[in-house]
């Protein structure tokens, strides 16, 4: 009896150029470079949003439809991060005691037993993976989106979009406006619940509109109120609309109820015109396939890059930056060197993830038959 074979996924190329897009953002972000919109819808707002926009979008009606499948993609949620998370977290801090060893300087807590299991949950530990917080959120924020959306199935979606409302608005309320939410647990309750309203913006997009306004000229008229939209809140606000999801900073205004929708629409809109000029393979397809991997190891590019370039200049590296939180702020001479640090850490990031890609699939492909025979020929 022949096997079924299972039914090949189309790749939604629109939302892959989307990641790529927002994985940019991010790493240019951290070199305070905003090649997109100039400042006018602030980074923070949208180029992390996007990804649990994408998530969200990408979220099925049949998790929904009875507890068992709400548990079944939980634990696959769980099975698929956990070990991704593990494994860099434990990399990056052999790594910090690496350069603490040869250099002196600590790049957050040096590892012990305790925070290299338990503690990434809670907090930072290591500055060079310190990226490894939006796993944490996600995975959360999208198992008690399956929950709220089981409880609310046979509910009318007004109720659902007012209760996701709802959520935000407690969220912004607890927030700081303008320093980091402290403490820690507040941070992430804050970041949790403003986060469920953005997976339910793409979970909604996908099911209810994104077909309403398929004609280009709707998408158009649709980018352009939400330019013009912006920049009203934009203008009443005096620009003081200041918005960090991983510190859950969030202005206490219209801003953060808009600004995040119209940043997430406006890489929507820019990546499909982008559909038809991005070739499967390129380096833009490519950095939205591996947006993960750049979102986790670009910082570590970053000091690599300092570190050459300092030494060059200097020459000493007791005299690196201490301090790597704020990249922005600290990394050597990034007035200067802004763009070289961005663009080659897009690409090395990129391609080091296609080359551990290639040599997983080798290792799988060669390496475990072989050792199978082996154990086989033995027995």
């Amino acid at each position: 009896m022949e096997r079924k074979k299972k039914p090949v996924k189309k790749f939604n190329m629109q939302m892959n150029i989307a990641k790529a897009i927002g994985i940019a953002l991010i790493v240019t972000g951290h070199c305070t470079w905003d090649f997109l919109s100039g400042g006018l819808i602030p980074l923070g707002y949208y180029h992390v949003a996007v990804f649990f926009f994408i998530a969200g979008y990408f979220v099925k009606d049949s998790i929904f439809e009875s507890v068992k499948n709400v548990f079944s993609a939980s634990a696959k949620l769980l099975l698929k991060w956990t070990p991704r998370f593990y494994a860099y977290h434990w990399v990056y801090g052999l790594i910090t005691f690496l350069i603490f060893t040869l250099t002196g300087i600590k790049y957050g807590y040096l590892p012990d037993l305790f925070n290299m299991t338990v503690e990434p949950f809670f907090k930072v530990v290591f500055t060079l993976d310190s990226t490894l917080w939006f796993i944490v959120q996600l995975i959360t924020s999208l198992i008690l989106f399956y929950i709220l959306m089981f409880i609310l199935k046979k509910r009318d979606n007004l109720i659902a979009a007012c209760l996701f409302v709802i959520l935000m608005s407690v969220s912004i309320y607890f927030a700081n406006d303008s320093e980091p939410t402290r403490p820690y647990w507040l941070c992430f309750v804050a970041r949790t619940l403003y986060t469920l309203f953005i997976v339910y913006a793409g979970y909604f997009y996908k099911n209810y509109l994104e077909d309403k306004i398929s004609d280009k000229s709707n998408k158009l008229k649709l980018f352009l109120i939400c330019c013009v939209i912006n920049m009203i809140v934009f203008i009443f606000c005096q620009g003081k609309i200041n918005f960090a999801l991983n510190a859950a900073t969030f202005s206490h205004s219209l801003a953060s109820y808009i600004c995040p929708l119209v940043g997430i629409y406006m890489v929507l809109f820019i990546s499909e015109m982008m559909v038809p000029y991005v070739k499967e393979g390129s380096l833009i397809d490519k950095m939205g396939k591996n947006s993960f991997h750049i979102m986790i190891n670009h910082m570590f590019v970053f000091y690599i890059l300092q570190t050459i370039i300092f030494s060059i200049s200097v020459g000493k590296f007791a005299f690196l930056p201490q301090d790597m939180f704020i990249f922005g702020k600290k990394m050597y001479l990034i007035g200067q060197y802004k763009y070289f640090y961005a663009m080659t850490s897009l690409v090395v990031c990129t391609y080091f993830a296609e080359f551990q890609k290639y040599a997983y699939n080798r290792f799988v492909e060669i390496v475990i038959p072989a050792i199978k025979n082996k154990v086989f020929k033995k027995a």
